[in-house]
């Protein structure tokens, strides 16, 4: 399970830099357009803000799951380890339900974009399909949370390496 799990992460952080490269190429290329002919490329600022938002939903998952986000633990760690496990667990699955109703959302979104066929800006960019892969990202994320939620009562100690 967790191979399955291992490949799916590292998929979603492999498509996280697709949004990216196009974010990076998009702005390199307002850049030169505004300085070099005067002119700069339509809807920068909307696709570039999509692509934002896309890179952040795809990588969130695999950096929540592997623990490599910015941590502060003052009081958890001098707890029992059962009051740990709890406080883990809460923190996790809250967490989780925020996700869940954000994936929520986003997919009724989704569906309701496809449906009125909406696009954005002046190049006429559907919005369906980036909002279908922000809603898997934070899916993602969701499924993520759960499974390091449970898998905090699976090992004898609340580290970092009992999650990854």
């Amino acid at each position: 399970m967790h191979s399955v799990i291992s490949r799916v992460l590292d998929f979603s952080l492999s498509l996280a830099c697709i949004p990216l490269a196009i974010l990076v190429l998009l702005t390199a290329s307002d850049v030169f357009a505004r300085y070099a002919l005067a002119s700069s490329v339509p809807d920068t600022i909307e696709i570039s803000g999509l692509m934002l938002g896309l890179t952040v939903s795809l990588a969130l998952a695999p950096v929540t799951f592997s623990r490599r986000q910015v941590e502060v633990d003052f009081i958890t760690p001098r707890l029992p380890i059962l009051m740990q496990k709890i406080v883990r667990s809460v923190v996790l699955l809250f967490a989780a339900t925020i996700f869940g109703l954000m994936a929520w959302q986003a997919g009724v979104r989704t569906l309701k974009s496809h449906s009125i066929e909406e696009f954005i800006g002046s190049l006429m960019v559907q919005l369906w399909p980036l909002k279908a892969v922000f809603t898997f990202g934070v899916t993602l994320t969701c499924l993520a949370l759960i499974w390091m939620a449970i898998q905090t009562w699976r090992s004898p100690k609340v580290t970092p390496e009992a999650h990854a």
